[in-house]
């Protein structure tokens, strides 16, 4: 059989200890009660004149028992003071541990509140990240698709804008040659000649002729001639005034002024088209062409 102790209860001495108390100072009140009653009667009766008699005995135990009382009481206060010294630093720490639990429970709620806004700016800040990610993958997809519409964009332009252009090789030929004239993006025929090659003089319905004696000069008249650009009617106007010549006793002489090179690509591309060959006299600023009656040239 296991015998536990029984903790002892401060209080409950104290308790005793104050019945104790209580009591004894009951008792010593009840004998001064008495004791007031019992001179209250001799002082009676010695007014009346009849003297009354207190056994001596009864008075000296009397007297002696308040004597005991007192002393006990002091006795029982002396006691009584360790105790009460003791509740009272008991009582201190009690309010004091009561005082840091407040203190306890309030810094504990203060810490839950400040650990609940950093869980709440975690949160935010998560979502954030997680808002920039999709934000910089959608850009990314964005790019990629713009790059690639890009890409394909520039591809169909390339093909749209892309031409078959043959190399131009230079070869001897015996062929007669007829001179062409492009200036002012128009084409001009400076001699009149036959289907064969054949010249028969300057072109006056086109070109004005200026005589300075030794040589002639000759400029085309600009309100004549055919205008050469990549519009097809006039390719195909062209293309017909070219057709008067055999392609295989016939090439050409072709006299670029600078105005017009953007527009010799239209003619050569006539030209390539038809199978027709030819030599080509770029004219910078300037600059003239002597007419030496056909010096033969490579042609391409």
């Amino acid at each position: 059989m296991v015998k536990m102790r029984r903790k002892k209860n401060p209080q409950a001495g104290l308790d005793l200890f104050l019945d104790i108390v209580c009591n004894t100072f009951g008792g010593i009140l009840f004998i001064a009660l008495l004791i007031v009653i019992l001179t209250r009667m001799i002082a009676q009766h010695d007014r009346r004149g009849e003297i009354a008699t207190v056994p001596m005995d009864a008075f000296l135990s009397a007297e002696n028992r308040l004597q005991t009382l007192i002393h006990e009481q002091e006795r029982l206060r002396e006691s009584a003071r360790p105790f009460q010294q003791s509740a009272t630093a008991k009582q201190d720490w009690v309010e004091r541990i009561v005082e840091l639990e407040s203190r306890r429970d309030a810094i504990l709620k203060t810490k839950t509140a400040q650990s609940l806004t950093i869980l709440e700016t975690i949160r935010s800040v998560a979502e954030a990240e997680h808002l920039w990610n999709e934000t910089l993958q959608k850009h990314e997809r964005l790019e990629t698709e713009y790059r690639e519409k890009q890409r394909a964009l520039f591809e169909s332009v390339v093909k749209s804008n892309m031409q078959d252009i043959r190399l131009p090789q230079m070869r001897s030929s015996s062929k007669r040659k007829v001179a062409l004239v492009l200036t002012g993006d128009k084409l001009f025929f400076w001699h009149r000649t036959s289907p064969d090659g054949s010249p028969h003089g300057l072109n006056d319905a086109q070109f004005t002729a200026f005589d300075h004696g030794t040589h002639r000069e000759t400029l085309p008249k600009i309100w004549t001639g055919f205008p050469v650009s990549a519009k097809p009617d006039e390719q195909s106007v062209i293309a017909g005034q070219l057709r008067k010549f055999d392609a295989s006793r016939v090439a050409f002489d072709v006299v670029v002024f600078r105005d017009s090179y953007s527009s010799f690509q239209y003619l050569r591309k006539v030209m390539a088209e038809n199978g027709w060959e030819y030599t080509l006299f770029p004219i910078g600023p300037g600059e003239s062409l002597i007419d030496r009656g056909g010096t033969p040239k490579p042609v391409q």
